[in-house]
């Protein structure tokens, strides 16, 4: 079956788990679809990342652009285990905003992190939201770096508090920012980390042994223009090593999973001529590299997003082929990094992926209405091998 639904929706201006592995055991039938949504008009809207809750259902991060004056508000949906809006909800500081990640919180709530405008002289600053149960905007923040011009990526929700992975940004300086708070949101430390060069960090996650993964690019430690980047910090936030993979030219880091060896799957883009491939890095519990693999097209292959099956299979998302005919696909690959099989879906932006309780696969990203030539949120709910039919 497949379930492609428009929904008009007028979003109002309101008045911790990723789970990268399935359980093992699972034999339940997967539940499918594939739907995207929005407002008509001159109105974008981008899903940036999607988690699973416990008791069924996604939360769906991004943004809402209104092409005109580029007004952009930071978006947040929950949708039901069969892909039915329950809430949507819109949030910003100053002239725009953006969400790029989302997790449960402990009382049920959901914590977002992402990046807003706050004026010409003060530039970007990390945005923060807290959501309750229902949506409703509990508080919001932003947060000032050290260097003037700052960016949240990614969050962590802690037993005593919220950790925020961004970027700080100078003159010709741009460092990594990790950012302790607690649960109102209060900075409690913040630290930076990179070298002379451009650094910059897109995805992290917590390790087995209570310590942090950072994944990106860096200019000051690889071996050309921009590298994948891979570095461990402590469970006090001091560095504990950094590594880089790549080529002499342009390549980046998007996403990252922890296997359960303590292993770290890796995807992100390497350049090939003037069109990126996919590019997959493993690389042992101390950073070192296993192997490598890039795939790719004469077009553009841009890996955005990795997570694990049960059975350790990778799975992988993104978006390929050439300007005029982009699409989101999914990929799974075996331990090896071997690709198993790939599937295309309707253009254009595939940008998060985890598995899902009942053995499936979800993604989120941006999908092309073709009633108003704009952007809509897309969500992706598929069996274990890809298929929505």
């Amino acid at each position: 079956m497949k379930k492609t639904i428009l929904l008009w929706l007028f979003i109002p201006l309101f008045s911790a788990c990723d789970l990268e592995e399935i359980p093992d055991g699972v034999t339940t039938t997967a539940v499918k679809f594939e739907i995207w949504f929005g407002n008509t008009g001159e109105i974008e809207e981008n899903g940036s990342a999607v988690i699973e809750l416990a008791e069924g259902g996604y939360v769906v991060v991004g943004y809402q652009e209104q092409s005109v004056n580029q007004n952009n508000e930071g978006l947040i949906v929950k949708f039901k285990a069969d892909g039915d809006v329950v809430w949507n909800k819109r949030a910003k500081l100053g002239s725009y905003a953006t969400f790029s990640a989302v997790q449960r919180t402990a009382d049920n709530g959901f914590v977002a992190v992402g990046t807003a405008y706050m004026s010409a002289a003060a530039q970007n600053d990390v945005f923060l939201c807290k959501f309750d149960q229902n949506g409703s905007l509990s508080y919001s923040k932003n947060i000032a770096g050290p260097l003037g011009a700052d960016y949240g990526s990614d969050v962590l929700v802690l037993n005593d508090g919220f950790l925020i992975l961004g970027n700080t940004t100078g003159n010709s300086d741009n460092q990594i920012l990790v950012i302790k708070t607690d649960f109102n949101g209060n900075v409690l430390d913040s630290k930076t980390y990179g070298g002379a060069g451009e650094d910059r960090a897109v995805k992290f996650i917590k390790t087995q042994d209570n310590g942090y993964a950072i994944v990106g690019n860096t200019s000051s430690f690889g071996a050309g223009q921009n590298d994948m980047y891979l570095c461990k910090l402590s469970s006090t936030l001091a560095l504990s090593w950094q590594k880089s993979f790549g080529t002499a030219t342009e390549d980046n880091g998007s996403d990252l999973v922890e296997a359960k060896d303590g292993s770290f799957i890796l995807v992100g883009q390497k350049a090939n001529g003037n069109a990126p491939d996919i590019f997959i890095v493993k690389a042992d519990k101390n950073g070192n590299k296993l192997w490598e693999k890039s795939y790719g097209t004469p077009f553009y292959d841009y890996g955005n997003g990795v997570a694990l099956s049960s059975d350790g299979n990778i799975l992988l998302c993104g978006t390929k082929g050439d300007n005029n005919d982009l699409r989101v696909f999914i990929m799974q690959l075996d331990e090896a990094g071997n690709q198993k099989w790939e599937r295309l879906f309707s253009r254009y932006y595939g940008t998060d992926i985890k598995a899902t309780k009942d053995g499936g696969i979800i993604v989120t990203g941006a999908r092309n209405n073709p009633i108003d030539n704009e952007e809509d949120v897309y969500l992706i709910k598929t069996d274990k091998e890809g298929n929505v039919l």
